[in-house]
């Protein structure tokens, strides 16, 4: 408990709550305020991770029904709870990206048929009057179909198994290739980007893939994140694998919102089609890893992904 909830067990010894000051002592009367039962309680410590935390609370009471004691049993289930909302949320993926294959494949040859009409009427037809305004149209016809023509191609492309091509490299390298990608962009918009990199020792990665994953969490940290901000790209290599961090000081998520965010076709941007993360999802999984994100409004979002050895 002392552990869970910041408190130090020798300041609370011996004494009762009333006696004791500092940020955890909130948490622990709410904590023995409950009613007595097994229940599940998000416990947000100062200057640590919220966790979620099993909490068996007893009340025993004397011959009277007076309250002599209460016993709180907590047991920190966050770890086991990510790992449930892992696997629900591959399980979705996996069915949605299903269906997107099957309904893009219906739409796909109603859709060809309609470019080759509209191709057909811009080379081979010329109106009696009113040609300009055919030739535009036509055009947009034809711009139109490419683009819903690209969008099934995307939504393919995320319904087809991923095939991971691993090789030996230094993760010192994958993070060059990456910041030589997207520093101009980051200056272009005025935002101070870092990248950096522990461990020199080489891993088994599709790197191509894993840039392609990068990339997209650091672009949603630059569409986040306004000019004067800060976005950083940093990794860690150890005996355990490499753990990837794209970390932003931009708009933040709510708690809602980030439950959301890897939901096919979720999205948030004007011209979004909520590909972006759902397929960096597929991606980090597909290497047998995991993506953590965690934001507050108004200060920034981190994104951490891990691959093991």
């Amino acid at each position: 408990a002392a552990e869970i909830l910041g408190i130090p067990a020798a300041d609370m010894e011996g004494k009762v709550l009333d006696e004791v000051e500092g940020a955890g002592i909130g948490l622990m009367k709410e904590v023995l305020a409950a009613g007595d039962g097994t229940f599940e309680k998000t416990l947000g410590v100062p200057d640590k991770e919220t966790r979620i935390v099993e909490i068996s609370l007893s009340t025993i009471r004397d011959a009277a029904g007076a309250v002599e004691s209460k016993s709180a049993v907590l047991r920190d289930v966050t770890e086991a709870r990510k790992l449930e909302r892992e696997a629900e949320r591959n399980s979705k993926l996996t069915a949605m990206g299903e269906l997107a294959s099957a309904v893009a494949h219906e739409i796909r040859n109603p859709l060809n048929a309609i470019a080759m009409i509209a191709q057909r009427f811009a080379k081979e037809f010329t109106p009696r009057s009113g040609g300009k305004e055919y030739r535009t149209l036509a055009s947009v016809l034809q711009e139109e179909t490419r683009r819903v023509n690209g969008i099934i191609r995307q939504f393919l492309s995320f319904a087809r198994p991923l095939r991971i091509q691993r090789r030996e490299i230094a993760v010192p390298d994958l993070i060059h290739a990456l910041a030589a990608l997207f520093a101009s962009q980051a200056k272009e918009k005025g935002i101070a980007f870092t990248a950096s990199a522990e461990g020199s020792k080489p891993m088994s990665l599709d790197p191509e893939l894993l840039k392609q994953a990068l990339l997209n969490l650091l672009q949603n940290a630059l569409d986040a994140t306004s000019q004067g901000g800060q976005i950083s790209l940093h990794a860690v290599r150890d005996h355990q694998g490499v753990r990837f961090g794209v970390e932003d000081s931009g708009a933040g998520m709510s708690h809602a919102a980030m439950e959301k965010i890897f939901n096919l076709y979720h999205t948030t941007k004007p011209h979004g089609i909520g590909l972006g993360l759902p397929i960096t999802h597929q991606i980090v999984t597909q290497h047998g890893g995991t993506i953590d994100v965690s934001s507050v409004e108004g200060k920034g979002t981190l994104f951490t992904v891990h691959i093991p050895e």
